[in-house]
């Protein structure tokens, strides 16, 4: 998807608190200031983002394999 968003709708948008989603911006999630009026985020770096952080189902599995194993 793409398009600009403000904050509160970047956080609806990715299914989070604003207060989380101000963390992400914290973290390097990009935003822009504009002159007037309030920041936005692109919804494509939101996307982008949050791959960054998504685990393949392969990847999770062998994760709770190594946790069952160290029970």
């Amino acid at each position: 998807m793409s398009g600009w968003v403000k904050i509160s709708g970047g956080a609806e948008y990715a299914g989070v608190s604003v207060k989380t989603f101000r963390a992400w911006i914290k973290d390097g999630l990009p935003i822009s200031k504009p002159r007037r009026g309030p920041s936005i985020v692109n919804l494509e770096d939101i996307d982008a983002y949050l791959k960054r952080y998504t685990k393949s189902k392969q990847q999770v599995d062998e994760l709770v394999d190594t946790i069952m194993k160290g029970l």
